[in-house]
């Protein structure tokens, strides 16, 4: 244990299946060196248009967030990893790097889509590049 010099892992989800490489990643390096993972989901919020009914479709939103990412953290379950659950609200990008810097995360795990024949200019616009670039730590991206 503690082969490797990460203490806080912060993993942002989406919830489709190529998030599995990330938690598997997330739980083999956390088990190396004890670090505790923070697993991140943001509900994306439509700028500049506020009223109840998007009000209700984001509690939505948060709730069944919640439920995910409670089914995520069962995976580390018997490890010994601290593993805790955010939901934030926002903009993805701006969240997780916020959160990340605010809760002195030193890896952000990311998971990527798999590459298309639809050119560079797709992966310079993703959420993974993007993160990569601005981020306040260490970033991998696993596929």
């Amino acid at each position: 244990m503690n082969d490797l010099p990460f203490t806080h892992i912060v993993v942002p989800l989406d919830f489709t299946t190529k998030n599995e490489a990330a938690l598997e990643m997330a739980r083999t390096l956390a088990s190396r060196s004890g670090a505790r993972i923070s697993l991140v989901h943001v509900v994306e919020t439509i700028e500049g248009d506020e009223n109840d009914e998007l009000t209700e479709f984001y509690q939505t939103l948060q709730q069944r967030a919640v439920e995910e990412l409670a089914a995520a953290a069962r995976r580390f379950a018997n490890t010994g990893i601290d593993v805790e659950e955010f939901v934030l609200i926002g903009r993805r990008g701006l969240e997780i790097l916020r959160f990340a810097a605010e809760h002195g995360a030193d890896l952000l795990l990311l998971s990527a889509r798999t590459p298309s024949t639809a050119g560079v200019q797709r992966i310079v616009g993703s959420l993974s590049y993007q993160l990569s670039a601005l981020a306040p730590c260490t970033v991998l991206v696993v596929k």
